[in-house]
């Protein structure tokens, strides 16, 4: 579920960091796996396209500044959520695109200010 967290709490902080850390875990381990399978392609062809998924976020989110900024500013809680929301949905549609995933697929499953 793709949400968007706005102040996040320490407490929520921490817990979205231990996720990140396990995700960072989880890619380590598959990169080592190429490494120690000689499997060089495979090794280059991952680290080219955590490449450009990172461009591709950097970039949809630094397109939307402006658009993020006035968003983060609104009074209505609801209101602020939901084009926010949109925003996540739309960088994971252009994900999607790029890699021709199902369109149902999240690679960015949460946004938090």
């Amino acid at each position: 579920i793709m949400e968007f967290l706005y102040e996040v709490t320490p407490e929520k902080f921490q817990e979205l960091s231990v996720s990140k850390m396990v995700d960072n875990k989880d890619v380590m381990f598959l990169l080592q796996s190429f490494v120690d399978n000689d499997d060089d392609r495979r090794f280059n062809f991952t680290i080219l396209n955590l490449g450009t998924l990172m461009k591709i976020c950097a970039l949809e989110l630094e397109f939307k500044q402006n658009e993020i900024e006035k968003y983060l500013s609104l009074q209505k809680t609801h209101t602020r959520d939901r084009k926010m929301g949109f925003i996540l949905k739309e960088l994971n549609k252009k994900i999607n695109l790029r890699y021709d995933f199902d369109e149902k697929t999240e690679i960015v499953p949460c946004l938090y200010t």
